[in-house]
């Protein structure tokens, strides 16, 4: 009943961090969720590097955080330093060694961190830590930009909203008078809103059998 909020980027960081402590068919079978099935663990390392850089290097504007940290219980997991060392050179990834049995404690820790590196927003992404846990290998991505150029208050305007079940509410729609990167099909209607600096953009898609060219307010 909520929305969800999936980063791509966030998964493959983490995936691909994952692949070092993998081999045989899990590795295999992880490669091949990438689709990447002949890729080098050791390019993939370096490729991601360079990505997480182009993405995170600062203009000024917009600002981009990636963080990642791997927390586990050496009492339950016996992690080999070189794939440590790795998470630390292509992943700035520390770690941190907790006693999954103080649950509250290490849950205190993890949260906290999650709750530091995405700047408030996501006050915690643990509510409990069972038995099974060994390890956990977070990623936060924490992204901030104001629009190329923004929408007046002056044209925001009360209109209804479909939601998924069919179900209507009254909404705020910003409105803009001006020309915006726009793109349509028998499928879907698509408008590229670019933020400050062109570096990133917000892509919006919605199906066009129930809506029109001109429905984008």
């Amino acid at each position: 009943g909520q929305n969800v909020l999936i980063s791509p980027f966030s998964i493959q960081t983490a995936l691909t961090m994952t692949t070092n402590g993998a081999k045989g068919t899990t590795l295999a079978e992880m490669l091949g969720v990438m689709g990447c099935d002949n890729c080098s663990v050791s390019d993939l390392n370096a490729l991601h590097r360079d990505l997480t850089t182009l993405l995170t290097k600062q203009s000024g504007h917009p600002s981009v955080t990636v963080s990642n940290r791997y927390f586990y219980d050496e009492k339950r997991i016996n992690v080999k330093s070189p794939f440590l060392s790795t998470l630390s050179t292509y992943y700035n990834s520390g770690s941190d060694i907790l006693e999954f049995n103080n649950e509250q404690g290490s849950l205190d820790h993890i949260n906290g961190w999650v709750k530091t590196s995405t700047k408030g927003k996501i006050e915690k992404i643990l509510d409990r830590i069972t038995a099974d846990d060994v390890a956990f290998l977070i990623n936060a991505l924490h992204f901030k930009a104001d629009w190329a150029m923004g929408f007046s208050s002056e044209m925001t305007y009360k209109a209804p909203f479909t939601k998924a079940d069919g179900s209507v509410a009254q909404v705020d729609f910003v409105n803009a008078d001006r020309n915006f990167t726009f793109a349509q099909s028998a499928q879907h209607n698509l408008v590229d809103i670019p933020f400050k600096d062109s570096t990133f953009s917000f892509s919006l898609i919605q199906p066009s059998q129930t809506n029109t060219a001109t429905d984008w307010h």
